[in-house]
């Protein structure tokens, strides 16, 4: 009957809200997890380019990766300017990140994790392959919902302090992940 099928309609909406919270949280955990493992790797990052002599800044890199982020955004549905925002400002703090390392090994007189020194292609597929992990989890939180960003950020806040990271960069980062959201077909 029609009073069966409501009481049906009803029950089944509820019982889907808590599996959408909770994959809202899985997604927004390995969202972060992903970024703090990105950050991570800014220390070999920094070593690469030190040993190397190579820049901090690799324009044409950061402009390869943020031409791959728009089309990877396109095919999943997710506006590309904002995906391409989102990393970017990631990128951004990357070179802070690697900066700051090799500021400080410059005036330690010696970089440690020189000694045993990751090769900068090997830590570039590394980064590439956290920022799949994040496509992944934007494509399931993509539009982030308040509660879900409020769980993020708490996360993010986490990840910056043991990054040794300004809060107003991680806000930024979070800024810019608020604005990534779907697009029409």
């Amino acid at each position: 009957t029609a009073a069966t099928a409501n009481v049906n309609l009803t029950v089944s909406s509820t019982a889907r809200e808590p599996a959408t919270e909770f994959a809202d949280a899985q997604a927004a955990q390995s969202l972060v997890q992903a970024i703090d493992e990105r950050l991570t790797l800014m220390r070999d990052a920094a070593a690469a380019k030190w040993l190397s002599g190579a820049p901090i800044l690799d324009a044409a890199r950061e402009a390869g990766v943020l031409q791959h982020v728009a089309v990877r955004a396109r095919s999943l549905g997710l506006d590309p300017e904002a995906t391409q925002a989102f990393f970017a400002s990631q990128m951004r703090l990357a070179r802070d990140l690697q900066q700051r390392w090799q500021d400080e090994w410059r005036q330690a007189g010696h970089c440690a994790p020189c000694d045993e020194p990751v090769g900068l292609q090997v830590v570039r597929e590394r980064i590439d392959a956290t920022n799949e992990q994040q496509f992944a989890a934007l494509y399931l939180l993509a539009p982030l919902r308040d509660s879900t960003a409020a769980a993020v950020m708490e996360q993010m806040q986490a990840t910056a302090r043991r990054h040794e990271v300004p809060a107003d960069e991680a806000t930024a980062v979070m800024t810019a992940l608020r604005d990534v959201g779907r697009v029409a077909d």
